[in-house]
Formats: structure tokens, C-alpha cells, sequence
């Protein structure tokens, strides 16, 4: 069966932009061009296997057509080059295995500034051998209308900070203490207004990450890590508990794209029971939305619970977002808030914070 060549060859090749070249109006005038000027056919009917053989000849396609993404790949690569493939295969990462506390790393094979605040989620990457992080809370702020007395609590915190070393490369030792805590709390049926304040609970813990340390870079990345950690009973009366706690946390991420992360949290505390001797096993979890804005603007959202607690309210889950602002590349400030989603959390949670690398 023959037809009309030079329809069935325009047919053919605006289909085939639909796909490979729309919306590229520069590419429909190349093939416009190829088929007037540089495709020599026959006045007469020609067979469509001659056709499609003249058609795909290179030699009949102009320079400037031939330059054209070829493929759908190619043409998705150029227009979104960051998530191409590259032909290249990524170097190792260097060996760091050799520096530790008291042999520090150079500052040029230092890893992204990482901090594990403001949200909930701990990262699994661990500060450089030789470095130190200081991560504080400038004021942190809680209120919860309804505690377990059926009072208003309120608290706050004041120079709330983690002391972060790295040890080794994949190994650091971190501290927790809260100098100043003051809580207020406020009888509902009086009105009358009772205060503690101090230093409270100290904590200290080592973060060891498995993988991914200095591999965590692309799209599809992981990293993991394990966290374990002991609460020494340092409170002063009424601001927390006066029993050994402790627990084990593993942390993991996962790289969705160059701006967005996803972490993810398991917790598991020996927690002292509060009506009885012993202890009982409460599990939190944290899952959360890292999104960088811009390189030195970042989001995140994330949900956090605890279960099995001792509260009559029963488990807390919250919801938690806030900004960090990165102002070069040692040095971090923060803002957000813990909004709770249950009777057994508090109701809402501002901070304010900052972050340094030394």
C-alpha cells in the first residue's frame, strides 16, 4: 500500500516532538526545516520502508537538529541536569580513619556543618574527629494547660546545651545540660502560683554512625547510626526525676533529592516507675521533612510520640516545624515551635536557638 510520503513524514515527526521536544518551538522549525530543505523525496508515492530509511539517514538531518536531545532521556537529562546521571562514577570518600581527638581533621575534609537541633530527630551523622559542636537552647519555653493535677505548668528553659566532640570519625561523645530551669506551676482551683528553679538533668551518651558518614551526599543516600545514653539524676527537687535512666536511640536518613531529607527515629528508655520500684520500657519515635529553601535557609516537619508512658492522659504525639539559618559555614541560628496533638503532651513548645562549630 503506498500514501503521500511528505504527510506521513510530518505526521510522524510532530508526534515524535510531542514526546522528545515539546515544548521546544526552536526544535519544531528545525524539523520544519529538515523536512523542506534537507529531505529529498520524490514528487511521485514512495514506499513508507523507503521513507522511514531516508528519514532516519543522518545524513539528511541539518547540524542543528542533530545537536537536539536524540531520546526522551536525554531530553528529561537537559532540562533537569541535577537529577541526571552522571558518566562519571563518584571518588571515594577520602580515608579519615586516622585522625581522632587529639589528631583533628583538616579543616578542607570537614563534612557539612551538621547540627541535631532544632527538631526533635537526631541525625546519624557524627562531628569530625578533632571538632567540637555546642548546640543551645537560647530560651525554650513549654506550657501545658492541664498537667496531671489538673494544674497550668509552665517552663522555662534557659542555656539548654549539647556539648558534641568527635573522638574518632564516626565517633562522638555528647553532653546535655540545662543550668537554669525554671517551672512555674499554677493551682486551678486557688490560683496559687508555685516555682522551682535550678540546674536540671545531665546527660551523656556517645553517637556511633555505622554507615554514611562521609558517603551521605547525592540522591538515595543513607546513613544510620545508634545512640545510646544514661540521664544522671543532677535535677534539683521539683524540676525532674532523682533515679538512673537511660536508653538507646537509632537514627537513620535518607536522601529524597539535593533539598529534601527524610530522618527517622526509634527510641527505647528504661524509664524509673514512679508509683513502684523498677523500671518500664517506654519507646519514641520521630519522623521528619528536612527541606533546604535555599543553601543557607532550611525547614522541617515532623511528628514525634511516646508510648507506654506513665501519664493518665495517656501517649504524646506533637507536631513540630521551625527555620534554621545557616550564617557560613560553622555557625547556625533556629526558631520553631512543638505544637502538641494529644492530652498527654504539652500544648506548645517555642524556642530559640543557636548553633557553632569550633
Amino acid at each position: 500500500m503506498y500514501i503521500n510520503l511528505k504527510y506521513y513524514a510530518a505526521l510522524l515527526l510532530s508526534i515524535a516532538s510531542l514526546f522528545v521536544y515539546a515544548p521546544d518551538s526552536e526544535a519544531q522549525s528545525l524539523i520544519e526545516k529538515t523536512l523542506s530543505n534537507q529531505l529529498d523525496l520524490p514528487d511521485n508515492h514512495l514506499s513508507s520502508s523507503s521513507a522511514l530509511s531516508s528519514l532516519l539517514d543522518s545524513s539528511n538531518t541539518t547540524p542543528e537538529l542533530a545537536q537536539k536531545p536524540k531520546t526522551a532521556i536525554d531530553r528529561l537529562n537537559s532540562t533537569f541536569p541535577r537529577y541526571a546521571q552522571s558518566p562519571e562514577p563518584s571518588s571515594p570518600p577520602p580515608d579519615k580513619s586516622q585522625y581522632n581527638l587529639f589528631n583533628p581533621t583538616p579543616k578542607e575534609l570537614l563534612r557539612e556543618f551538621s547540627t541535631d537541633r532544632p527538631n526533635l530527630a537526631t541525625s546519624p551523622i557524627t562531628v569530625d574527629a578533632g571538632h567540637f559542636y555546642t548546640e543551645t537552647d537560647v530560651v525554650n519555653y513549654t506550657r501545658k494547660g492541664v498537667d496531671e493535677n489538673g494544674d497550668t505548668t509552665e517552663k522555662f528553659l534557659f542555656g539548654s546545651t549539647t556539648l558534641r566532640a568527635g573522638l574518632t570519625n564516626n565517633v562522638e561523645f555528647r553532653l546535655l545540660f540545662q543550668p537554669y530551669n525554671l517551672v512555674r506551676t499554677t493551682s486551678r482551683g486557688t490560683g496559687e502560683v508555685q516555682k522551682s528553679a535550678g540546674f536540671d538533668t545531665l546527660q551523656p551518651g556517645l553517637k556511633i554512625n555505622i554507615y554514611g558518614n562521609d558517603t551521605y551526599k547525592k540522591p538515595g543516600d543513607t546513613a544510620f547510626a545508634l545512640f545510646p545514653f544514661i540521664n544522671i539524676p543532677t535535677a534539683q527537687k521539683g524540676l525532674g526525676g532523682n533515679s538512673v535512666e537511660g536508653g538507646l536511640t537509632t537514627l537513620f536518613i535518607y536522601k529524597i533529592s539535593n533539598e529534601l531529607d527524610i530522618e527517622v527515629n526509634v527510641e527505647l528508655d528504661a524509664i524509673k516507675n514512679g508509683a513502684s520500684d523498677g523500671y518500664h520500657i517506654e519507646s519514641a519515635n520521630v519522623v521528619s521533612l528536612d527541606y533546604q529553601i535555599t543553601p543557607s535557609l532550611g525547614t522541617f516537619f515532623e511528628i514525634a510520640t511516646r508510648f507506654n508512658n506513665e501519664s493518665r492522659f495517656g501517649a504524646i504525639a506533637t507536631f513540630d516545624t521551625g527555620l534554621l539559618l545557616n550564617i557560613g559555614n560553622d555557625t547556625q541560628i533556629d526558631l520553631g515551635a512543638f505544637i502538641g496533638l494529644t492530652h498527654g503532651a504539652n500544648d506548645i513548645n517555642p524556642y530559640l536557638g543557636f548553633s557553632k562549630r569550633f
